[in-house]
């Protein structure tokens, strides 16, 4: 519930197993239980752009139809095995392949949330946060959390 308040809540759909079914929980509950209207999904492991436009895509369209929240698209980082070294390793994969195709992605995705709505904005950004931390807590029902 803390991650709610926040400005932006971004869902990292990943296109392998369960993962969708998972992230399309995650929306439902946050978008029925704390009233959250607006997510953007990242898809991760998808084997190409269009596997990953057609996932959000469906995702999106179910949760329009269900009146849950506005999904927007954030981007998406292909399956790339470059990604799993780095991810062993425990090191970030710009560090250790700059050039791979998850690099490239991550860089462009990094570009683009600097021109979403709110980011980079100058000021007292805890003001805001603090409202709607108050404001989640207040309708937040400590039993649908471990549901």
């Amino acid at each position: 519930p803390l991650g709610l308040a926040s400005q932006e809540t971004v869902v990292v759909l990943s296109a392998v197993g369960n993962a969708v079914t998972d992230a399309y929980s995650l929306v439902k509950k946050a978008s029925l239980v704390y009233s959250h209207p607006h997510f953007r999904i990242l898809v991760s492991k998808a084997r190409s752009s269009h596997e990953a436009h057609s996932l959000f895509e469906n995702m999106a369209r179910v949760s329009h139809q269900r009146g849950l929240a506005r999904l927007e698209w954030a981007g998406f980082v292909p399956l790339d095995e470059n990604l799993r070294q780095a991810s062993r390793l425990y090191q970030p994969v710009e560090g250790l392949f700059p050039h791979s195709a998850a690099a490239k992605a991550y860089r462009e995705i990094a570009h683009n949330i600097l021109s979403w709505t709110g980011s980079g904005e100058h000021g007292n950004a805890i003001e805001p946060f603090v409202s709607r931390l108050l404001a989640l807590s207040q309708a937040m029902n400590p039993q649908a959390i471990y549901a």
